[in-house]
């Protein structure tokens, strides 16, 4: 790999050539998308700061991609793992229309808000009414065993009255609005380390030893009132109201956004085919980041039942939670002579996480079927991927996609490299993990021309 890096921007309009044509590009390119001095210009524009959610796709990623390589007028752009809704608020304020899909209801209702433009004079005169009604409320929340665990009872108090009156709400875009705002705050409130993504408890022991942030949370979390709740609410949502002031003033030039539905994922979207011009996304990397632990509290509160977590967590791409039974090596196959032989390595050293391995593999080549099925002729495929370890065995994500993709006839351009800065994506838990600090960006494209049209799928 060279060590050179190039620009981003400069890279996307030079490949763009070569994306028309017919000769592979099977090279990786080190880019950065980042400015001359590693500067990356304002973070918290628009709504991109609505909420924490964890993992989210560098914003810098779509938005180059969009302004430097050419796309038709109206042109459709899904994201299959729409997370907390970066790609599609991008697209949409460059006016084109945008799908998203996740299986998490939490990443949808975030990612609905955040490219759902609402009177920002609307939302302070709602605001005016939750926080009066909420502190009204006599009622006690009922026991939880999750909640309870993590929320002292002031704080469970405080966020089951804010609940309540945000569902009295009449307007559905404001109960939106603040349920945002309400789950953005219950890591702050709760006994957990602000500092890691996943649920882990801050310690009294630790808080000799531990930096001076530790103990600041530590401190707060001993801390805790009801009116700290709503302290922080209203500070949330203010801080929120002033960030959807900036996407209503852009109300009249966004494109359409549609999310859907929950019974629709990556590998089946339900979209119609030839509909979408370009595929911008990043799926879970495989076991790098547990999603359902870290916003179990947030999910719980936003109404889904406790026991369906476990569920979620099964459903969710690159999971650790695969059955401990069943790992004889035969049906962990795929037919994918690559993949087969990766885990077949895997299997040697640990056969539940060669069924982890396994699994994630045959999502990702059904993932990009569809992905072709979709795309129309000249379309685009970029997916940002990371190689994580698994039981010690280095595990190429963007390869097993690369290849994948050109063996069902979809055009290899380059694949990007970029590296993570700061300590990049902490995946060692144990001692067969690692540690994610390259982001691979593979792009791929339908060949053929591209048309100009609306997007068809949006609703």
């Amino acid at each position: 790999m060279s060590v050179q890096v190039t620009d981003a921007r400069t890279v996307f309009l030079d490949l763009q050539q070569l994306a028309r044509g017919t000769t592979p590009g099977d090279e990786e390119i080190v880019v950065s998308f980042r400015d001359a001095h590693g500067t990356v210009g304002r973070r918290d524009f628009a709504t991109h700061w609505i909420h924490w959610y964890p993992a989210k796709m560098f914003h810098r990623i779509p938005s180059v991609f969009l302004d430097n390589v050419e796309l038709p007028e109206g042109a459709s752009i899904l994201d299959p793992f729409c997370g907390s809704g970066t790609v599609l608020l991008e697209a949409s304020i460059r006016g084109y229309n945008a799908v998203g899909i996740d299986i998490s209801p939490l990443a949808r209702l975030i990612s609905r808000t955040k490219v759902t433009p609402v009177d920002p004079d609307l939302l302070e005169e709602q605001l005016t009414w939750v926080l009066p009604k909420a502190k009204r409320f006599r009622s006690k929340p009922t026991p939880h065993s999750v909640l309870d665990s993590w929320l002292s009872e002031p704080a469970r108090t405080g966020l089951h009255r804010l609940a309540r009156a945000i569902a009295g709400l009449d307007d559905a875009r404001a109960r939106d609005f603040f349920l945002v705002a309400m789950t953005s705050i219950v890591r702050r409130v709760s006994a957990a380390d602000p500092s890691i993504p996943p649920l882990v408890r801050l310690r009294e022991d630790r808080a000799d030893s531990a930096g001076t942030r530790y103990r600041t949370a530590l401190d707060r979390a001993r801390s805790i009132t009801t009116s700290f709740v709503y302290s922080a609410f209203e500070d949330a949502a203010n801080a929120n109201i002033r960030r959807m002031s900036e996407l209503f003033d852009m109300r009249d030039r966004l494109g359409k956004c549609w999310l859907a539905g929950a019974d629709a994922h990556a590998a089946q979207t339900n979209l119609q085919s030839e509909s979408i011009d370009a595929i911008i996304t990043s799926p879970p990397y495989c076991g790098a980041q547990k999603y359902v632990r870290s916003m179990k509290l947030e999910l719980i509160l936003t109404g889904v039942p406790s026991s369906e977590l476990r569920h979620l967590d099964r459903r969710t791409l690159g999971t650790e939670a695969v059955p401990r039974s069943d790992t004889e090596l035969g049906p962990l196959m795929t037919g994918n002579h690559h993949v087969d032989d990766l885990v077949r390595t895997i299997y040697r050293a640990n056969p539940v996480r060669a069924r982890m391995a396994s699994d994630y593999s045959n999502y990702l080549l059904s993932f990009v079927e569809e992905c072709r099925r979709l795309l129309r002729p000249g379309g685009h495929l970029l997916v940002t991927l990371g190689r994580s370890t698994i039981a010690g065995v280095p595990f190429p994500a963007d390869q097993i996609l690369h290849r994948a993709g050109s063996a069902i006839g979809l055009q290899s351009v380059a694949t990007l490299v970029d590296r993570i800065p700061s300590r990049g994506l902490l995946t060692r838990r144990h001692a067969t993990a690692g540690r994610i600090d390259h982001e691979f960006i593979v792009w791929l494209r339908r060949p053929g021309e591209a048309n100009d049209g609306a997007c068809t799928s949006c609703r």
